[in-house]
């Protein structure tokens, strides 16, 4: 796979997760169920949610690239599938970092955003990593045919 079809691939799979798990539940679900803590306007909370689940889909799609530019390096042997496992537990502590640095707290009524603002990265990054790899790596991601 080329470069420009991993990026793109990579793009739209992150850009798809955020827009069905940030935007879309954002905006249909939780703009009239979350109720923000004193001083906080649901327009606010909202954005805090969009902006922390975007960060999350952009971290998945960096480290989408290194993954890309591990697989086109590799010339055989072991510890490949390390670095991959490696690769995704940085998507979710920097996922968690995302949802907890980002979003404001709730008094209620926030459903699963928190979940679905950390486990962003690590859902885009696995995606990405199944429909994006470089053609020697592209067998790594458990679940993958």
């Amino acid at each position: 796979m080329t470069w420009g079809k991993t990026l793109g691939i990579s793009f739209i799979v992150s850009l798809v997760l955020w827009l069905i798990f940030g935007y879309v539940y954002g905006d249909f679900v939780l703009a009239d169920s979350v109720v923000p803590e004193k001083g906080v306007t649901i327009d606010d909370w909202l954005s805090a949610y969009y902006l922390a689940a975007g960060i999350s889909a952009f971290f998945a799609w960096v480290f989408n690239i290194a993954w890309y530019i591990m697989g086109v390096n590799f010339a055989g042997g072991s510890g490949i599938s390390t670095r991959y496992y490696v690769l995704w537990g940085l998507t979710l502590i920097l996922g968690l970092g995302a949802a907890f640095g980002f979003m404001e707290p709730a008094v209620e009524g926030n459903g699963v955003s928190t979940f679905f603002a950390i486990f962003l990265a690590p859902m885009a990054f696995y995606l990405d990593s199944v429909f994006a790899s470089a053609d020697a790596v592209k067998f790594i991601p458990p679940f993958r045919g």
